[in-house]
C-alpha cells in the first residue's frame, strides 16, 4: 500500500513540473538544457523513467520562473 501513495505522489510532482513547463512555454529540451543537465532529463523526468530529485525539483522551479514551494504546493493538492 505504501507504494502506491509513493506511486501516485511521484505522478502528482510529475503532473506539476509538466503543467508548470507548459505554463511558461518551454520545451522539455529547453527546461533540461537550461537546469544545466543532458537535454533528455525532463522526457525522462515527466516519462516517469526517472525520479527528480529535491535539488533538482529546486533548479527546474527556478528555471521555469516559479517559486520552488508554490511548485510544491501544486503536486501535494
Amino acid at each position: 500500500m505504501q507504494k502506491k501513495k509513493s506511486v501516485r505522489q511521484q505522478l502528482k510532482i510529475i503532473e506539476a513540473i509538466a503543467a508548470a513547463r507548459q505554463d511558461a512555454n518551454l520545451s522539455r529540451r529547453e527546461l533540461s538544457l537550461r537546469v544545466g543537465a543532458h537535454s533528455n532529463l525532463m522526457q525522462n523526468i515527466e516519462k516517469g523513467d526517472r525520479d527528480v530529485t529535491v535539488s533538482e525539483f529546486i533548479t527546474i522551479a527556478k528555471e521555469i520562473g516559479i517559486d520552488p514551494i508554490e511548485l510544491f504546493r501544486r503536486a501535494v493538492k
